[in-house]
Parts: C-alpha cells; sequence; structure tokens
C-alpha cells in the first residue's frame, strides 16, 4: 500500500514537472510566471515533492524498523 502510494505521488510529481519544463520552454516569461507560480503549481509542486521525500524515507526503511519503540 505504501509503495503503490509512492509511486502514484512520484507519477504526479514527474508530470508536473514535465508540464512545468514545457511551459517554461514555450510561454514568454510573464505567461509562465502567471501559470507555474500565481496559480499556486509552483507551491503545489514542492508540497508534493516534500511528501515524496516522506514517503522514501518510509518505502526505504524495513517494515519492522517502523515500529520499534527502543
Amino acid at each position: 500500500m505504501l509503495r503503490d502510494d509512492y509511486e502514484k505521488l512520484k507519477l504526479s510529481v514527474q508530470d508536473m514537472l514535465t508540464d512545468m519544463e514545457y511551459h517554461h520552454m514555450t510561454d514568454e516569461p510573464e505567461v509562465f510566471d502567471k501559470w507555474w507560480r500565481e496559480s499556486g503549481r509552483e507551491m503545489r509542486y514542492f508540497e508534493l515533492q516534500e511528501r515524496l521525500d516522506r514517503l522514501s524515507v518510509l518505502v526505504n526503511t524495513d517494515p519492522d524498523d517502523l515500529w520499534s519503540f527502543s
């Protein structure tokens, strides 16, 4: 389950990054700024990236270690 969430989130982040790169290359700077920053896409991208980073730690951790209180 956790790995599935990680993979879905990873694809979402990659899709957003691909869209951003396309718009950055094709849009005028003012249009890009409005599309990426003013619309909140930039903030959303970094929020998703942070969640992905957190999940990656959990996915790459031995499940037995997650519940250890020692």
